[in-house]
């Protein structure tokens, strides 16, 4: 069976497992490759509540510090029913691969991106993609090596936007490969 890497960037209104998603970008990669294909998900807020999500105020008041352009892209945003966001992101991997693959979960934090975006299906009723042992942690990995300048990765042009920050972090450790042999066939292309 092959393996996929996927880092994964939630937006949310909570810092808690059963935090409501605001969006959802999914970055399919490995050593050498990043996916062209732009897996943005928008589930509704609503849906989510009524299935339990939380919302936590201090975040809420976060979102209102930051930029114009992010608070809009998710304002702004048309959002789907939850639990066909859930079955999409499954299709969307399966397509990656054209079939049967091993999903490796990569986020930003041991306790952030995959443990909510875990709790999302569960809210759904749909077993996610990755198994218990597939998460990754890229902030983990981050810390374990040498600090990168701005010009071995480019930063973000707009931070919180999940996409740009998915892509970020991909690069990130991309370039982090190219520097350390166990790190690439971590990446397993």
């Amino acid at each position: 069976m092959k393996t996929l890497n996927v880092m994964a960037d939630l937006e949310t209104l909570g810092v808690d497992a059963t935090s409501v998603v605001l969006s959802i970008a999914l970055v399919p990669f490995g050593a050498g490759w990043i996916s062209t294909d732009r897996f943005v998900y928008r589930p509704k807020v609503e849906d989510q509540l009524k299935a339990g999500a939380t919302i936590t105020e201090s975040t809420l008041f976060w979102w209102l510090t930051q930029s114009n352009d992010v608070r809009l892209a998710e304002a702004d945003a048309v959002r789907t029913d939850s639990s066909i966001v859930a079955r999409q992101i499954i299709s969307d991997l399966l397509f990656v691969f054209e079939g049967d693959c091993s999903v490796v979960l990569w986020g930003n934090g041991a306790s952030f991106d995959n443990v909510i975006l875990r709790e999302f299906f569960n809210r759904c009723g749909i077993l996610p993609p990755w198994s218990g042992r597939d998460n990754l942690c890229y902030r983990t990995i981050k810390r374990l090596y040498p600090k990168l300048t701005d010009d071995e990765v480019k930063p973000c042009e707009l931070a919180h936007d999940p996409y740009e920050d998915a892509m970020y972090q991909v690069r990130y450790l991309q370039a982090l490969a190219n520097k350390h042999e166990d790190l690439r066939r971590l990446l397993n292309d």
